[in-house]
């Protein structure tokens, strides 16, 4: 076997030149490791992107009709107090959705592709999420109060000490529906900024909460939401 020995250079031109075709190739294969790394980057960037956007979208849609449900339950709740004070029993809502926003995806994604996103868009994930998190904060206590009032007009009657029980249940109930409410247009607008628009009313959701407005006497709107 022929060993080839290296050519001595001949002086500095040729030293350089083989310094810099070493440099280049260098420089060649580390571009390509880069432009593969970064064409990775952006496909994981475009799925995240997708998957947050239908989490945001679904997100925005429970808690649009989350609200517009509160708006009946309010005058469901006054109804249950003019009970608890002496009134007629009222009717009880039977078919509600009470759908609650997730944060799943939001999870997986933001220690990994969100951590690669222009600050401004991560920032618009990190205000959503943070209103979504605080509107769940609200809805499992919203969620009891609504079986525990469902409980007492299973009754036919109050006696006085459920009667205080009901109208002290009812008092935080209606606080919790006010402030959710009051929170639902900021939500919604969160929403809008990570680009995430809530979905219109199914016609099988606006029956149902068309229901629930007719039982507890209060008009159906939309407003605002």
């Amino acid at each position: 076997m022929d060993i080839h020995k290296p050519k001595p250079w001949h002086g500095w031109a040729e030293f350089v030149k083989e310094i810099g075709t070493i440099v280049i190739g260098v420089l060649i294969a580390l571009g390509g490791e880069q432009a593969v790394e970064w064409a990775h980057q952006q496909h994981e960037l475009s799925e995240a992107r997708d998957a947050l956007h239908d989490e945001v979208v679904k997100d925005a849609t429970a808690i649009r009709i989350m609200a517009l449900e509160n708006r009946c339950q309010l005058g469901e709740y006054d109804r249950a107090m003019a009970w608890a004070k002496g009134g007629p029993r009222p009717p009880l809502m039977t078919n509600v959705i009470f759908p609650a926003p997730g944060d799943g995806v939001w999870e997986s994604l933001k220690s990994g592709p969100v951590s690669h996103m222009p600050l401004k868009e991560k920032l618009a994930y990190v205000e959503f999420y943070y209103q979504v998190a605080n509107n769940r904060s609200f809805y499992g206590p919203m969620r009891d109060q609504s079986i525990g009032l469902a409980s007492y007009l299973a009754l036919d009657s109050l006696t006085p000490a459920e009667a205080r029980s009901l109208v002290r249940d009812i008092s935080r109930q209606q606080r919790i529906l006010t402030v959710m409410l009051r929170n639902a247009p900021f939500e919604l607008a969160a929403a809008r900024k990570a680009g995430g628009e809530p979905l219109p009313l199914t016609p099988a959701d606006r029956a149902t909460i068309e229901a629930e407005c007719a039982v507890s006497g209060t008009l159906f709107d939309e407003t605002g939401l």
